[in-house]
């Protein structure tokens, strides 16, 4: 989810965010979610105002955001970027936070986390960056900072940082979460310092999703051929629609031709990311867009890119089988000869049962301890004593459902 963040006049939120959290919350409670990513504009229109622990910003956390995601669903981890509209009030008092609410993780302005995938030996690494600082605020687009309002150099540090994080990890699954994003069809469009210097480093390193906002829609952008020509594998998440929302697609020329598979701007919405893998076959996730009433409106899923780069921890071998009766000679002609003693057993048994069946029709009556029941010659029940009672013993099948 990302532009979440309410508005600056009373009641510090607006109707589409708290729409858009009700359906979160049905959600939520279906998915049972590990945590709950943010891509900025975490307090609009101008961010927090003062200290973290001041009265105004602790009023304001509240009001816009502990008492609106207050469904059990969502008491789960939330870890967050900034926004521009962050970045025109007090960004430094959001990371100051992690240390005064306990669901609450930004730990810096850009930095990586990873959570383990349950019932599973996957690790899924997320990279969460600072757009603002990585282009040098608003890049002149529609959206930007009015004026007056200082605008950050360009962070060649993140950069280099980025670079070497997205380079070095060994997790399983790599996802990105920045504010701006990299294509969009909406009226902001694309960030071209991040289609210049990001995706390349993101499909370098097999990244699967990069998560963002800013355009206050949902879209689906489907990996791009590289310079090179080769396939993509970086699939572009836009889940700006948390709390404003409209339908421009004055952009979508600027999409490359084909990419742009699901564009969603008539009201407000939210993403999900399932991680999922189904015994030992190759993993995949499954990214799904909801509407504010908890609606399923687009999904798809995809397979890993990273299980084709190199330098990742080996997935575990499939646990060997039990060894076969027939790997030996002599344990073949041991079985054998137990198969033989077996068959002519129920030869010896079935000839016996023959012969008194001959005899009993010779003789007109049934042998002793049998009993017959509609021409059929059954066994007589055993009574057996339990506490004194007599009860009648029957055979029973047992079903185990599973």
């Amino acid at each position: 989810m990302s532009d979440w963040g309410g508005e600056t006049g009373w009641p510090l939120t607006t109707p589409a965010q708290l729409a858009c959290a009700a359906g979160m919350a049905t959600v939520a409670q279906q998915l049972a979610p590990a945590a709950v990513l943010s891509a900025g504009d975490n307090f609009y229109d101008v961010g927090i105002t003062g200290p973290a622990d001041g009265p105004a910003a602790l009023h304001r956390f509240n009001a816009t955001w502990g008492a609106v995601y207050s469904a059990p669903a969502l008491q789960v981890p939330w870890y967050l970027v900034a926004g521009n509209h962050d970045w025109m009030g007090n960004v430094s008092a959001e990371v100051a936070a992690s240390a005064l609410h306990p669901r609450w993780h930004m730990y810096d302005l850009y930095y990586t986390f990873s959570l383990a995938v349950p019932s599973s030996n996957q690790l899924v690494q997320f990279v969460m960056i600072d757009t603002e600082t990585l282009v040098g605020g608003d890049a002149g687009q529609v959206d930007s900072a009015p004026p007056g309002v200082a605008q950050p150099a360009i962070d060649e540090g993140q950069w280099a940082w980025l670079t070497a994080t997205l380079a070095g990890s060994t997790a399983d699954w790599l996802v990105v979460v920045g504010h701006f994003p990299v294509y969009s069809a909406g009226e902001n469009g694309p960030t071209a310092l991040l289609v210049s210097r990001l995706l390349p480093l993101m499909e370098a390193a097999g990244v699967a999703l990069y998560i963002c906002g800013h355009d206050h829609q949902l879209e689906h952008i489907s990996p791009v051929p590289t310079a090179a020509g080769k396939p993509g594998v970086v699939d572009m998440i836009v889940v700006g629609a948390g709390a404003k929302f409209n339908e421009s697609t004055e952009h979508a020329a600027d999409v490359p031709s084909g990419a742009l598979k699901f564009q969603y701007g008539a009201g407000p919405g939210f993403g999900s990311v399932v991680i999922h893998r189904a015994g030992w076959l190759p993993p995949a996730l499954t990214v799904s867009f909801w509407n504010s009433g908890g609606g399923l409106m687009y999904s798809f899923t995809k397979a890993n890119p990273r299980l084709h780069f190199p330098g990742l921890p080996p997935a575990p071998p499939r646990p060997s089988a039990p060894p076969s009766p027939f790997i030996t000679r002599s344990n073949k002609i041991a079985v054998l000869l137990g198969l033989a003693g077996l068959l002519l057993g129920c030869a010896v048994i079935f000839s016996g049962l023959a012969q008194e069946r001959a005899e009993m029709a010779r003789s007109g009556a049934p042998p002793a301890g049998a009993e017959e029941k509609g021409g059929l010659l059954l066994p007589q029940q055993r009574a057996v004593a339990y506490g004194g009672a007599a009860k009648v013993v029957s055979a029973q099948r047992v079903v185990n459902r599973l």
